[in-house]
Formats: structure tokens, C-alpha cells, sequence
């Protein structure tokens, strides 16, 4: 993942593209103060390697000039429903009580973040 994340950086910025928002994985979220919710108790190995995995990616959007935003849902298996045409957008920690989340919400919330950006550079929880 940090291999494809170079790739796109380095092609978005060569297409003269600066802004770019990026869905995360909820694992990249803080549960408590310095502690990510992938390393948490109750996470299995394999969702621990997938996590840091993907959460590599970040590095290399840091390292970029590009204008990113890291929008991560909650740890939760997205809901394949219509949504509430609402969301919630947080920090880099976790949004309490987010135990439900459909896809169609957070595709609301990628577009609104394209269209009219609210937030530069960082790492931020929708629920």
C-alpha cells in the first residue's frame, strides 16, 4: 500500500492535481489518548495487519505537497443500506457511539469534502 500510495501521490501531483481525499480504515482512529484502535484489545491479528497496513499510506500523504484529508469511518462493517443522508465529521479519534455507518453516508461525505473542502492535511473520523 505505501508503494501504490508514492504512485498516486506522485501522479496526482504530476497531473497538476493538489487535493486529494482519501478513504481510510477505521483501525487509523485513536480510541483512547495515543492509542489506535487496531492496536486495542479484541482486534484479531490479521485486522491488525491490515490496518497498519493501510494506515502506511499516511506517511506518504504526510511526506507529499498535496492538500489530503484521511477521512476514516468507525471500526464497524459499513452498512449496505440507503443511509441517513447525514454524517458526523470528528478528529483523528474514534466518534462514540458510531456503531452503525452506511457506505451511501460515507460517500456523502468523501464528495462534500471534494466539492467543499473543511478540513487540509489530516486524519479525520465520519460517523
Amino acid at each position: 500500500l505505501p508503494s501504490a500510495g508514492r504512485a498516486r501521490t506522485t501522479g496526482l501531483a504530476a497531473a497538476g492535481v493538489t487535493r486529494l481525499v482519501a478513504v481510510g480504515i477505521g483501525g487509523a482512529l485513536e480510541t483512547a489518548p495515543g492509542v489506535l484502535a487496531h492496536d486495542g484489545e479484541g482486534m484479531p491479528e490479521e485486522g491488525r495487519v491490515f490496518s497498519r497496513n493501510h494506515m502506511a499510506q499516511l506517511a506518504v500523504l504526510r511526506a507529499s505537497e498535496l492538500d489530503w484529508i484521511y477521512v476514516a469511518p468507525p471500526l464497524v462493517f459499513l452498512d449496505e443500506g440507503p443511509g441517513t443522508g447525514s454524517y458526523r465529521l470528528g478528529d483523528h479519534r474514534a466518534i462514540p457511539g458510531a456503531d452503525v455507518f452506511a457506505y451511501a453516508d460515507l460517500a456523502r461525505a468523501l464528495v462534500d469534502e471534494a466539492t467543499a473542502p473543511t478540513r487540509s492535511r489530516e486524519v479525520v473520523a465520519v460517523a
